[in-house]
């Protein structure tokens, strides 16, 4: 699944409860397949988007590791 389109039309709709349905699926699917389409910078700004700082830094330093 991939996340960021689904995602931009709940905040778009101003559906947060949406857009962390959405989120928290694709994070399920990312730890099942860590291959999945849902990288954890777009992770990381979906949490910053809803205001989850906490699983946004918990991505974000993900996403430095893998480049790291």
């Amino acid at each position: 699944m991939g996340l960021f389109c689904p995602q931009m039309l709940a905040f778009a709709a101003d559906d947060d409860a949406g857009a962390r349905r959405l989120i928290a699926a694709a994070v399920a699917e990312t730890k099942r397949n860590p291959r999945a389409c849902n990288s954890p910078m777009s992770l990381a700004q979906s949490y910053r988007k809803l205001g989850d700082l906490t699983n946004a830094m918990h991505w974000y330093e993900r996403a430095y590791q893998a480049i790291s």
